[in-house]
């Protein structure tokens, strides 16, 4: 909870946690304003993750069954709102 408030602490279904490819995007912006081509870009988004709190302490966060297909549909729109 110090680290970002999103997360509950304790609850099975931390889907208020949502999960963002932070360089996805920018990669591809980075890619377009250097007239770059892209063959494909990859990633992996997993329903889990393995979180460190301020303290360097970890704690394995689970998200809700739908995590994947949400992850996916993102990455789609991402792909479909760039040049490419």
């Amino acid at each position: 909870e110090d680290v970002d408030a999103r997360v509950v602490v304790g609850d099975e279904n931390i889907d208020t946690y949502d999960w963002r490819p932070v360089w996805f995007d920018s990669f591809l912006a980075y890619c377009a304003e250097e007239n770059l081509p892209v063959d494909f870009v990859s990633t992996h988004p997993y329903p889990t993750d393995w979180a460190l709190d301020a303290h360097g302490q970890g704690q394995k966060l689970t998200r809700g069954k739908d995590a994947t297909p949400v992850d996916l549909a993102l990455l789609r729109d991402l792909v479909a709102k760039s040049p490419y």
